[in-house]
């Protein structure tokens, strides 16, 4: 199926505003990656052991998690539309919530997460 210029160009900025969620500089839950917090228990005098587990889980989108997802948050956390908002135009963004709804509320989706395993000790 061949789509509109203007729907790839929108679903490019939506990932670009995904993207920018794990790359957020000031929010503490998705700023590290293994080398940062290696360099951070170095800078504390410890010699740290590193265990990445990556994990894909079966998780249903429910027509609650949509509505968490696009309801604006607090100053605390954004929430998803927040981030989207950041890039997309109000109306762009109830498109993209439109289609959420419409195409995966109900469905099960492979939610792939990350975990480190962190242990520091002096040498």
């Amino acid at each position: 199926m061949t789509w509109p210029g203007w729907v790839q160009e929108l679903a490019q900025r939506v990932v670009a505003a995904e993207e920018a969620i794990y790359i957020a500089a000031a929010d503490p839950l998705v700023n590290w990656d293994e080398e940062t917090l290696r360099a951070a228990c170095a800078a504390a005098g410890l010699t740290a052991t590193v265990t990445v587990e990556n994990e894909t889980t079966p998780t249903p989108i429910t027509p609650a998690m949509l509505v968490r997802w696009f309801t604006p948050a607090g100053a605390d956390r954004p929430s998803y539309a927040d981030h989207l908002g950041r890039l997309l135009a109000p109306a762009e963004v109830a498109q993209v919530r439109d289609l959420f709804h419409r195409q995966i509320a109900g469905q099960q989706v492979a939610w792939a997460s990350r975990t480190l395993l962190l242990t520091g000790r002096r040498p």
